[in-house]
């Protein structure tokens, strides 16, 4: 594959990367702030693959003298598999782990707060009852 045809690969993947992470609740303009928006939701290796993924998209999207060598290339590949394999599962996995990275809200806090501060007005009052100051 030329560095043409490597261009308008990457640049037609990150347009699907971006539908995907938009799929998965991400905000933003432009793939790195798609990716930003979601960080939490996706796992290390996914995400040490879409920013070697934008970091070459940006550069065959903004550099004339674009060109990968070899090794980028391979690794390329790789990232691209990996991340594919990623937003290919199950839509009900992937609403899962959005579900989960949201921290869960406990019931009745409010309650709860009023109880042991309500006890530890109680507990303070009985001290002075008991222990009258001089």
């Amino acid at each position: 594959m030329g560095q043409e045809a490597l261009r308008g690969t990457l640049i037609k993947q990150g347009t699907v990367i971006e539908k995907a992470l938009k799929e998965l609740g991400a905000q933003g303009q432009g793939l790195k702030q798609l990716t930003l928006s979601v960080d939490d939701q996706l796992t290390p290796e996914v995400r040490a693959a879409l920013r070697h993924i934008i970091h070459l998209r940006n550069a065959a999207a903004h550099d004339a003298d674009f060109s990968v060598d070899t090794q980028n290339r391979a690794k390329l590949e790789q990232n691209l598999a990996l991340v594919t394999r990623y937003f290919a599962q199950s839509p009900r996995k992937m609403r899962a782990s959005r579900k989960n990275s949201q921290p869960k809200k406990r019931r009745g806090s409010r309650l709860t707060l009023f109880f042991r501060l309500f006890f530890i007005g109680l507990v303070l009052m009985v001290g002075y009852l008991l222990f009258p100051g001089n």
